[in-house]
């Protein structure tokens, strides 16, 4: 399992982080566009910037007090076994409306956190409390000595992911001839008619 442990690691460590910064910086602004370096500029433009994507391990409020949340605790109360995520805010406006600033009067706010959203956590990944623990230490958390992890704990049921390998449709594949083949190559391909998925508004 350590190629879907390795996996999970990978998304949360550089996959969403990517898109995050896909989309990012979002700007808004008020007045025309033609304003600032190559009038390309609102002349008040509002800048939302996501500067930092972070995921926490998983933790639970007991008695108004923040306690990790384990694994097993999940199984036996039937809840899901995932993470808080939080990102980082920046915040700045820049005032191009005076002809003797060029580059525009930039206003920037203190940087914040805020909850970004709740991610199930892959057991056994760096995300999980599970990470790094000896068989003695998993035995003291009610869990197996040789828990292999790499599965997810949704509403107490374990889950996980199944990979599957599939022929690509509409592409044409080659292969070297075998013992059991008359020709040379052999060739195959899985023709699928491309459905367009259409909006009506009404």
């Amino acid at each position: 399992v350590s190629h879907q442990i390795d996996s999970f690691n990978e998304f949360v460590d550089n996959y969403i982080p990517s898109i995050i910064r896909k989309n990012m910086p979002f700007i808004t602004g008020i007045g025309a566009k033609n304003f600032g370096p190559d009038n390309a500029h609102y002349q008040v433009e509002y800048i939302l910037d996501i500067v930092n994507f972070t995921c926490v391990k998983p933790t639970q409020v007991v008695d108004g007090v923040i306690t990790n949340l384990y694994p097993n605790e999940c199984r036996l109360r039937s809840c899901s076994y995932s993470a808080k995520t939080y990102i980082t805010l920046l915040q700045k406006t820049v005032d191009y409306s005076d002809p003797n600033i060029p580059d525009g009067k930039v206003t920037e706010e203190e940087p914040i956190q805020i909850f970004f959203f709740k991610l199930p956590i892959m057991l056994r990944s760096k995300y999980c409390h599970l990470y790094g623990l000896s068989p003695d230490q998993l035995n003291e958390l009610g869990e197996d000595r040789y828990e292999p992890g790499g599965y997810f704990i949704i509403n107490g049921g374990e889950r996980v992911i199944v990979s599957q390998e599939r022929i690509t449709d509409n592409q044409f594949l080659v292969w070297d001839k075998s013992k059991a083949q008359k020709h040379l190559v052999s060739g195959e391909i899985k023709s699928v008619k491309h459905i367009k998925l259409l909006r009506y508004l009404m």
